[in-house]
């Protein structure tokens, strides 16, 4: 500050240094305060799902238990749909690896063996084609993330979908995005859901039992909004009548890593 100032508005410089220090000391208070409420929100996010994961690995050994038999394939797939959920609220803990690859289905082998088993014996129809690996040469992804969102999707699909229903999921490709395309016939997902899944208050949507007596503690798509953020994946959801699509789009453009917030949401077709 010129020395012609201080003169001029009679400032002298210990009071300048004084100004200086609390505004410093009001800076160094608000930033503290400011990281002890985003700790004190992560903290709540992780031990809501912390707890609801307790819940339901204590349900599924129960169970096992008092039907003297191995833990079902429903309760391990809940189990580890539980730890991509307290996964994906540690943002930053864990690496994600992009890599390039000239199929998708092959990446995601096991994931649609393990819902289809699981479809099938809820006596749910499961058809999966992805012909859209035919028409690409190559393209990037992180295949671990994208397992865990196809596994969000389809165990929403499944519990929703009664005994004779289907599950389908088929592929479609265009300039911009492979897309992954899973629709259910039981109009799963409604507008009232999609606002609260993409209200960034919303921690869970709730306790529910689906209609084969799943229990589900309402984080698998509040989860997905955190997956997806800052990768090269968006999600967005139609429904027409009873009929419910979740569309998985993978970026073909290597600068959509690090999409903006909007693509962080569910979009919702018009």
């Amino acid at each position: 500050m010129p020395i012609s100032i201080l003169v001029l508005f009679k400032i002298n410089t210990l009071t300048v240094a004084a100004y200086l220090l609390m505004t410093s000391i009001l800076f160094i208070i608000g930033l503290r305060a400011l990281k002890a409420l985003i700790v004190r929100d992560l903290s709540d996010r992780l031990h809501l799902k912390v707890n609801a994961i307790n819940h339901n690995i204590n349900e599924a050994l129960v169970a096992a238990n008092n039907n003297k038999e191995p833990v079902s394939l429903s309760d391990s797939l809940s189990i580890k749909e539980n730890l991509y959920a307290i996964e994906s609220v540690v943002k930053g803990q864990h690496t994600r690896i992009s890599t390039h690859h000239k199929q998708i289905r092959p990446l995601l082998s096991t994931t649609l063996q393990d819902y289809q088993s699981l479809a099938n014996n809820l006596g749910i129809h499961f058809n999966v084609s992805f012909h859209a690996d035919d028409l690409i040469r190559v393209i990037k992804v992180d295949p671990s993330l994208l397992n865990k969102i196809l596994s969000i999707v389809l165990s929403n699909a499944i519990s929703v979908s009664q005994s004779g229903r289907r599950v389908v999921v088929s592929t479609n490709l265009c300039e911009q995005y492979y897309s992954i395309v899973v629709k259910d016939y039981a109009g799963g997902i409604n507008n009232e859901i999609l606002r609260k899944v993409n209200c960034d208050k919303t921690k869970s949507l709730g306790r529910r039992v689906d209609i084969h007596n799943r229990i589900h503690y309402g984080l698998g798509l509040v989860t997905l909004k955190n997956l997806v953020s800052g990768s090269n994946i968006s999600l967005k959801h139609s429904s027409e009548g009873i009929t419910n699509q979740v569309v998985i789009r993978i970026s073909r453009k290597v600068a959509a890593i690090g999409l903006p917030e909007e693509h962080q949401r569910f979009e919702t077709a018009m």
